[in-house]
């Protein structure tokens, strides 16, 4: 299995794959293990594709071939964290780098990777809104365009432009492509929790004299004047935690990514 991993080119890859298929079936199961971020489903056929990102496992999609999911796996590392070369392909990779911020400089930006923050996303629209448009943060501007503040992560900044890439954290809800990249400064805001909002807040206990530290799901139910809230945990029992939690700093809130939630095992 280990030879797979050093293919320099993505077509001999899948087709050394294909050929595995058809002369071993029965040990070509394992062949996902020659891959980063490539699991096999354990129903039905076919290979998943997933990513760690900040404490999150994001599902990239499911596909025929284990070297399609690996290839999904490296596009989306290389989104994520520009200077990586720790990938399945890195002779795929381009040979150009990006320019690295001056730590220095840091200062001169408003936000920073890893900040979770809304951007504003426009379209055109062809349907009928309703006060629940209103309600949930939309607005039509001139010209029948549909704007909508939606949740995302910072996960670059770009010097040369001073604009920003994100990873729009619910891109199927809201029908948008995932990776937004050189978003201007006036696209984003700091992200601001609502009343009824379903968040994911962070504890930490200790598991066998080792500090943990993971995430939950719980609900808004209450705006502080200081920027804190108050939340409800949505499966007290199974994390064994108080379900009320009260004046919970924003720091220990993150919205929920539907790429973290949605799994097709």
């Amino acid at each position: 299995m280990d030879v797979l991993s050093k293919f320099e080119h993505f077509g001999l890859a899948l087709l050394v794959e294909k050929f595995w298929f058809e002369l071993e079936p029965a040990g070509a199961a394992a062949i996902h293990q020659a891959w980063m971020g490539v699991s096999q489903r354990r129903k039905g056929k076919g290979f998943i594709a997933s990513i760690k990102h900040n404490d999150r496992k994001l599902y990239l999609g499911t596909f025929d071939t284990a070297v399609a999911a690996a290839r999904a796996f490296d596009d989306k590392a290389a989104f994520l964290r520009p200077y990586t070369t720790n990938v399945n392909f890195p002779e795929l990779l381009k040979n150009e780098k990006p320019p690295q911020l001056n730590p220095k400089l840091i200062h001169q930006y408003k936000f920073r990777p890893g900040c979770p923050v809304e951007t504003l996303v426009r379209y055109g629209t062809q349907w009928d809104f309703s006060d629940s448009d209103v309600e949930s943060g939309s607005s039509i501007a001139g010209g029948g365009v549909r704007e909508r503040w939606i949740d995302a992560e910072i996960t670059k900044v770009n010097p040369t432009d001073f604009t920003y890439d994100l990873l729009v954290l619910q891109p199927k809800k809201h029908g948008v492509n995932p990776n937004a990249v050189h978003v201007p400064e006036n696209y984003i805001r700091n992200k601001t929790y609502t009343i009824n909002e379903v968040v994911e807040t962070r504890i930490r206990y200790t598991e066998k004299n080792e500090p943990c530290e993971i995430w939950i799901a719980a609900i808004v139910t209450n705006v502080h004047i200081n920027g804190s809230y108050d939340i409800t945990v949505t499966e007290p029992e199974k994390h064994q935690v108080n379900p009320l939690a009260a004046h919970v700093p924003q720091d220990y809130l993150r919205p929920l990514c539907e790429m973290s939630t949605e799994w097709h095992e």
